[in-house]
């Protein structure tokens, strides 16, 4: 019976996560000014690796120019 109640527990609990996760999400969406009810938590995810990727092409880029300019 014991462990009945903590399967029940820890099901409630991942559920509240979920929740959380799927307000988070809807959160995101509206910052990024994208339809909450489209926009995927996979799209998100691509949209930050998309991000990211530019933004350490653009670091680099820099760098390298700036090396360049160097005596």
């Amino acid at each position: 019976l014991n462990a009945f109640q903590d399967s029940i527990d820890a099901s409630r609990k991942l559920e509240e996560e979920f929740e959380n996760i799927e307000r988070k999400r809807e959160e995101l969406a509206n910052y990024l000014c994208e339809d909450p009810s489209k926009l995927s938590l996979e799209d998100i995810f691509s949209t930050m690796k998309t991000f990211r990727d530019l933004f350490i092409r653009a670091l680099k880029v820099g760098i390298c120019a700036h090396d360049a300019e160097q005596p």
